[in-house]
């Protein structure tokens, strides 16, 4: 369990209220909620984008579960690339196009994620490794996933 949390906002610092899913896991003293926008700015979708390549820009590591060929998701494994950060793909043995991104992804160089045919457990070991090897000199691993 992770004891630090940061919540990245798409919109302003006065326009957030902490869902009650986050209520029930969040201690107080130890999340950290920030915007770059105007205290009072509304959602909107080029906001929710922006704040997808701040979360990156923040991130060890990026993994990315699926994408289309165009959205949010996209636009932030590109700013993985483009910032040379780590980028964890799910490789899918079925292609569609809810998933078409992440072949994009993988011919751009990203670590394929595949489940092990025994387990059937998804290889993430790497991605533990990597941050793990980054940050030993810490007690504490950061979070790895912010979701909205």
């Amino acid at each position: 369990v992770y004891k630090r949390q940061i919540i990245v906002l798409p919109e302003g610092i006065l326009v957030f209220k902490l869902r009650e899913a986050l209520k029930q896991i969040a201690r107080p003293n130890q999340l950290l909620i920030i915007s770059e926008f105007e205290p009072e700015a509304s959602w909107q979708v080029w906001r929710a984008m922006k704040r997808n390549q701040t979360i990156v820009a923040l991130a060890d590591a990026m993994v990315l579960v699926q994408a289309g060929e165009k959205g949010g998701t996209f636009e932030a494994g590109k700013a993985a690339l483009k910032l040379k950060k780590p980028l964890f793909v799910v490789a899918f043995e079925k292609k569609h196009a809810s998933n078409s991104g992440n072949q994009h992804f993988l011919s751009k160089g990203a670590y394929a994620l595949k489940r092990d045919k025994t387990t059937l457990a998804p290889n993430i070991s790497s991605i533990v490794e990597m941050v793990k090897s980054k940050h030993k000199d810490r007690q504490q691993l950061p979070l790895l996933n912010l979701t909205d």
